[in-house]
């Protein structure tokens, strides 16, 4: 906004640095486990040359195209149930009773 707005108060940063100094602040906000990193680091690479190598045979793109990205990101599916197995029920709320109707009239066995 301006500078106007700005309040000094004496000894703030000498009380923050002091603070940041105490709690060893660089050490919890900035640490990075340099063996995860470069770890990852190598896997990726990895992955990477891979993929090159996989994309550069005559069927490679073909191979890459036909295969479904969970498998290839080896994400685990879960079964679902079968279109025979029908969750619908054919069970409808009365309004004016509040109870339960066995005969639903959007549910009917002519499929067009």
């Amino acid at each position: 906004d301006s500078l106007e707005k700005l309040e000094y108060y004496p000894g703030v940063f000498t009380s923050l640095s002091k603070i940041a100094r105490e709690l060893d602040y660089y050490d919890v906000a900035y640490h990075i486990d340099m063996d995860d990193l470069a770890a990852r680091t190598a896997q990726r690479q990895f992955n990477i040359e891979e993929r090159t190598k996989r994309l550069r045979t005559p069927n490679g793109l073909t191979e890459l195209e036909s295969e479904p990205a969970f498998k290839r990101r080896n994400i685990q599916l879960e079964p679902t149930p079968s279109s025979d197995e029908s969750q619908a029920t054919r069970l409808s709320i009365d309004e004016e009773t509040g109870g339960l109707k066995t005969d639903n009239p959007f549910l009917h066995d002519n499929v067009d």
